[in-house]
């Protein structure tokens, strides 16, 4: 996983998959993604934002979002 200043998040498969790009909500300008981490078990992800903002997101969710889109 990785954040970005624009608050962007990127999960990057190590299977050869295509990059799944999350946006979580936000401010319109932006909070940059200041710290990722997994649970122990690797299905959870907290992201932390430089506004405050605690977001968690699990792999369940994640592909509901996406069979969605």
């Amino acid at each position: 996983a990785a954040g970005y200043g624009d608050g962007m998040i990127v999960l990057a498969p190590f299977d050869g998959r295509m990059e799944i790009m999350i946006h979580p909500p936000g401010p319109a300008s932006g909070a940059a993604v200041t710290g990722l981490v997994w649970n122990k078990d690797g299905d959870s992800l907290f992201a932390a934002r430089e506004d405050g903002t605690v977001l968690l997101f699990t792999i369940e969710s994640v592909k509901r979002s996406l069979a969605y889109a």
